[in-house]
């Protein structure tokens, strides 16, 4: 019996160690748009009232780029913003494993940073900004970034949104 207690403990303890591991190399490789700067975002014409799931948005992304869904540039002003947005929010990392709902109000986008590389991102409500290739959340807390948020929102959907 202690011979085979050992063994449950040593596996046990294996397991966990991998965990941490697996989930302190999920933290590191992570590219940080604000480290590396954004050179331009394209907005795709799509707007999804309710939400989905972190999963499903890799979905919603793959059928925006098989149906060539039109994307429309964002102005250097509104880029501007966008920039200092990102730089001032909350990053928060999380693993390729977690799984989360997106919140409502949904725009798709394609963010290219200074190097080139292309971001998929999208902007949740009017809180957070969500890099889905490096599992980024960029969180808006300042209440007048997250009201020119709002602002932007209604002005790429053309209507007034229900922002209760």
């Amino acid at each position: 019996m202690s011979k085979c207690y050992s063994c449950v403990i040593c596996i046990i303890s294996i397991a966990i160690v991998l965990f941490v591991l697996t989930l302190y190399a999920c933290g590191t490789n992570k590219t940080v748009i604000i480290d590396k700067g954004i050179k331009e975002i394209n907005l795709y014409e799509f707007y999804r009232e309710g939400g989905t799931t972190s999963a499903g948005v890799f979905n919603i992304f793959a059928e925006l780029q098989a149906d060539n869904v039109k994307t429309i540039k964002i102005d250097a002003s509104e880029l501007e913003m966008i920039k200092t947005i990102i730089s001032t929010s909350k990053v928060i990392k999380s693993p390729k494993w977690f799984q989360s709902k997106t919140g409502i109000y949904l725009l798709f986008f394609e963010l290219k940073d200074l190097e080139g590389n292309k971001h998929r991102m999208y902007l949740s409500y009017d809180s957070a900004f969500v890099d889905i290739d490096n599992n980024i959340l960029y969180r808006i807390e300042d209440e007048g970034q997250r009201l020119w948020i709002r602002q932007v929102q209604e002005k790429y959907r053309g209507k007034s949104l229900d922002w209760h």
